[in-house]
């Protein structure tokens, strides 16, 4: 074998310097024709230009940190474009509420109209018609007069309410409409107070701090035309676009033919958007902050306008049973509902104004010291507005209950059991009248007697209790220390 190697005729110098001369011919001037060709720029030869000539390898790092860092940006955009379409609702909904309550208004107004179409034929027929509750009440009235005992305490029905009710019903709610309107006005009075309190227009709220300065928008970036966008400048500040460079490939890492051109992006550009992208999420979260407080702001205000306009339509229902005693408290309650309704939506229009107020010493909130500082004050408000809504939606939930609060209002002892009380004291004391005489005239029995019947009116056996084993159920008298006494007092006498 060695034999044969050597044996073998080398190539001559001249073939292998020809072929070198081939290689380097590929080597350099391939890429001069490549770049004369106007392909693409050879940032490789016949200089390689400083940080513009990669490696595969580089590159294919490159495009590694690109991909997962901009997923992690592209997912930290979403969620703030997610915010800021919650940020504009809830601008939405709290302009909605007290700034532009048109829809409110009509609500109210759409519902007076219809009672006062509907409700004097109703209450024409239900109080004043051939069996209405006006006739009955008179005539339940008239009957309790009859019956002993039953006019003690309060009555079920009294003629002079019966007579009072019925003028002012057919007065204010089926001859006319002035009942309606009046109920009307004093709705929009509540309403006017707290418009008032506010601030004309809402402007008094600080939406600009709250919302628009945290995301870098206008006035005009608040509506839905484009929902799934973010405001121009907020993007372009902490979402920019990737800036991206031209290199070339290098087969060997160095000068020489290149493999082509790739766009990449610089690690420290790539390190930079992530951080302008962490920026752009926290002032995001600092937006959803406020947006949160004019949700429950909002809400609170339109809770208590609709349980208003529930209690105006009990009251409405309530108009007939005014005849009777229950039927008066019940209207009373229902007032009195209504009335702290009023009471609540002062008290959140007057939380609402030194708010705005309050909180109009930060001025920039886009900047990191001022945004926690924002953020703190916030929570706080935010808390202390939750104390409304719960509020409100305690007064909503009560309100549905004043029908069914009424048995615990009207109830206590029936008029038979006050009767039959009135009754046992008058014959307990007329017993003790007749004792006293019987005793002064001699006749003692008969005194004796009296006095029993007196004592027994005035305590009764067992003393209005019910024993749960009458043998056990006794007072021991004389020496408790031999057969626990001598005698033995049951709940019925002495044994």
């Amino acid at each position: 074998m060695k034999a044969w190697i050597f044996t073998q005729k080398r190539p001559p110098k001249k073939k292998v310097i020809f072929l070198f001369l081939v290689v380097a011919g590929l080597f350099f001037i391939v890429p001069l024709a490549y770049a004369a060709e106007g392909l693409a720029e050879n940032y490789c030869f016949p200089v390689a230009v400083n940080g513009r000539c990669w490696g595969a390898m580089q590159v294919i790092e490159n495009y590694a940190m690109r991909f997962f860092n901009g997923a992690k940006i592209e997912t930290m955009k979403i969620i703030s474009t997610v915010i800021w379409l919650l940020d504009r609702a809830a601008a939405f909904v709290y302009s909605k509420s007290i700034p532009d309550n048109a829809w409110l208004l009509n609500i109210r107004s759409q519902m007076m109209g219809l009672f006062s179409g509907i409700m004097p034929n109703l209450l024409r027929q239900a109080a004043f018609g051939g069996n209405g509750l006006m006739y009955v009440a008179l005539s339940l009235a008239g009957l309790l007069m009859m019956i002993p005992f039953w006019g003690m305490g309060a009555r079920f029905v009294r003629t002079e309410r019966v007579i009072i009710w019925g003028v002012l019903l057919m007065a204010l709610f089926v001859g006319g409409t002035f009942g309606y309107d009046f109920i009307g006005a004093v709705e929009g009075f509540r309403q006017d107070m707290v418009e008032g309190i506010v601030g004309q227009g809402g402007d008094a709220m600080p939406l600009d701090r709250l919302l628009l300065q945290p995301m870098r928008a206008g006035d005009g970036d608040l509506g839905f035309d484009e929902a799934l966008t973010l405001p121009p400048v907020f993007e372009s500040s902490y979402f920019p676009a990737p800036e991206l460079s031209e290199v070339t490939i290098s087969a060997g890492g160095g000068i020489g033919f290149g493999l082509g051109n790739a766009l990449v992006e610089l690690a420290e550009d790539i390190e930079e958007r992530a951080s302008k992208a962490g920026w752009g999420i926290f002032y995001a979260f600092i937006s959803l902050l406020g947006a949160w407080l004019l949700v429950v702001l909002g809400m609170a205000y339109i809770v208590l306008a609709f349980t208003a306009l529930v209690l105006i339509l009990f009251l409405f229902a309530a108009l007939p049973l005014g005849f009777f005693e229950f039927g008066g408290m019940l209207l009373n309650d229902i007032l009195m509902r209504y009335f702290k309704i009023v009471v609540q939506s002062l008290t959140l229009a007057i939380f609402m104004q030194w708010l705005s107020t309050g909180l109009g010493f930060i001025v920039e909130v886009n900047t990191a010291t001022n945004a926690l500082l924002w953020a703190v004050i916030v929570v706080v408000m935010t808390i202390i507005a939750g104390t409304f809504l719960n509020g409100s939606i305690k007064l909503m939930l009560e309100s549905g209950k004043v029908f069914s609060s009424m048995g615990a209002s009207f109830g206590g002892p029936s008029a038979m059991q006050r009767g039959g009380s009135v009754l046992k004291s008058g014959v307990g004391a007329a017993a003790t009248v007749v004792a006293a005489g019987a005793a002064l005239t001699g006749n003692i029995p008969t005194a004796i007697a009296a006095g029993q019947i007196s004592s027994l009116m005035r305590n009764p056996p067992g003393g209005g209790r019910v024993l749960q084993d009458p043998q056990k159920d006794y007072l021991s008298r004389g020496n408790v220390f031999v057969d626990n006494g001598a005698g033995e007092i049951n709940s019925g006498g002495i044994e």
